[in-house]
């Protein structure tokens, strides 16, 4: 049998108007699934890119903070070695101080009639020799005020001068002083 032959236009303008909505409808989708890819792959790409940016930003951090750390031990060592010296130098005025006083009271307990041959300063010590008229010049530097370590043999030379030997620490002897 024959199919019958459709005559009305108004089925075919139907069809064709069916059809031409599925189409919209397929395109649309289509351009909806292709958007939606393409911004996919724009925000993963802008994902990716802020991850290396994030990560040459902590990178960049990691080297700061490594050079400050190793500023910050060099600076430590440069004011050690500074403290160092200045501890070193105040040592030295204070020992420089002590021979100083020492050696000025040395200088005004001594007599007209004695004089010093050798000044022979040592760590803490200071060893002396001299000559002296009469023995009593020789007590006198005995109580200069210095502290007396030890005392030498006293011997009477040809010319009747008396040659000493004693050796004195920087401290002084309080008991001694006026």
């Amino acid at each position: 049998m024959i199919p019958p032959a459709n005559l009305l236009a108004w089925r075919e303008r139907r069809l064709k108007s069916r059809l031409r909505f599925w189409q919209l409808i397929m395109g649309g989708t289509l351009c909806a699934g292709l958007m939606w890819a393409g911004v996919g792959t724009l925000c993963g790409r802008q994902e990716t890119l802020r991850h290396r940016l994030l990560a040459d930003r902590d990178r960049a951090f990691v080297s700061h903070i490594v050079s400050l750390s190793a500023q910050t031990r060099a600076s430590q060592q440069t004011l050690a070695e500074r403290q160092d010296r200045a501890r070193r130098y105040r040592l030295r005025q204070e020992k420089t101080r002590r021979w100083s006083d020492a050696l000025n009271a040395l200088a005004q307990a001594m007599p007209d009639q004695a004089w010093l041959t050798v000044v022979d300063v040592q760590a803490e010590k200071m060893r002396v020799e001299g000559l002296a008229r009469d023995i009593a010049c020789i007590d006198a530097l005995e109580k200069a005020g210095l502290k007396l370590i030890s005392q030498g043999a006293l011997q009477r030379q040809n010319s009747g001068e008396w040659r000493f030997t004693m050796i004195f620490s920087t401290e002084f002897d309080r008991a001694s002083l006026p």
